[in-house]
């Protein structure tokens, strides 16, 4: 029995390496492909825009000298995650008919 549960560990492993190297080979197709294609030009001024605009919200705090704005954006951004979490359950339970406290 530990003979043929070790042949058969070997086998998933041997599998899992298969399934690994095709993923690694469809995502890095995927990956040149976005690139040289007229596609990928758009998706490059997409992240260099994204990228400046954070780059500029980043220095607003500094070139006005207050610090309090980041410390506001964090804490309203971590208000906005919980009320997000808060309102998926709640509509889950919903769905279920069950009260949430």
């Amino acid at each position: 029995m530990a003979a043929l549960a070790e042949d058969h560990q070997v086998v998933q492993s041997r599998r899992l390496i298969y399934v690994y190297l095709c993923c690694s080979i469809i995502g890095l197709c995927t990956l040149v492909g976005l690139v040289v294609s007229p596609f990928g030009s758009l998706v490059t001024l997409a992240f260099h825009f994204v990228s400046a605009v954070m780059r500029g919200l980043m220095a607003i705090p500094t070139a006005v000298h207050q610090q309090w704005l980041v410390v506001a954006a964090a804490f309203s951004l971590v208000l906005l995650g919980i009320s997000l979490f808060g309102t998926a359950r709640v509509l889950r339970s919903s769905r279920k008919s069950e009260v949430v406290l």
